[in-house]
């Protein structure tokens, strides 16, 4: 037998990459999973709670429907990948395509532009930083933070939807500008705030 350590070909971000490869991807991962598994982002909630929900699904089957799931699964299930000519139609295909899972909000789509002003070589740390936020706050308030820093920013209450206004608040501005200047110190203002 050859000793080759496994290699993974589905990655995810780096704070739930540790925990989905020890839970899902690991031989018996699984079989340690229970509703107290200490998770520490949304993600990592959705994770769990998705697995175990399976799980109980697969052990309600009889035993031919279980050894034949694989091979339907193989041969019926495909991945699509999408490519779009610009951010505008990459957003409106995000829109409409899903409608499964967790919803994409407008934030994902931000931090695709911005993360994406970003030299390369600057990307994964700023990406850690604004993930950090997304995870201290939940996706449901850092969204609504970014409707506050669009107010903020635009002294106004917001007129047109989400992703065109930060289209024009983040012309003329880099991404890291706006993580270090913007998105980090309002960040710690709406936290203290929520703690209030």
């Amino acid at each position: 037998m050859r000793k080759i350590e496994d290699t993974y070909r589905l990655r995810l971000r780096k704070k739930d990459n540790d925990f989905f490869k020890k839970y899902i991807q690991e031989r018996d991962g699984i079989t340690k999973l229970t509703k107290q598994t200490p998770v520490k982002t949304d993600s990592q909630v959705l994770i769990r709670d998705n697995a175990l929900y399976y799980l109980e699904r697969f052990n309600d089957l009889d035993e031919s429907t279980l050894t034949t799931l694989p091979s339907v699964i193989a041969t019926l299930c495909y991945k699509v990948i999408v490519s779009t000519p610009n951010f505008d139609s990459a957003f409106r295909i995000f829109t409409v395509l899903n409608d499964r899972g967790l919803d994409l909000m407008v934030t994902d789509i931000l931090k695709a532009k911005i993360i994406g002003k970003i030299p390369e070589s600057e990307q994964e740390i700023n990406t850690e930083k604004w993930e950090d936020i997304e995870s201290a706050l939940g996706r449901e308030q850092f969204n609504e933070l970014f409707s506050h820093i669009r107010m903020i920013l635009q002294k106004r209450k917001g007129a047109g939807n989400l992703k065109d206004e930060y289209d024009s608040i983040l012309e003329n501005m880099s991404g890291k500008t706006f993580i270090d200047e913007i998105l980090i110190p309002y960040s710690d203002i709406y936290i203290q705030i929520k703690k209030l």
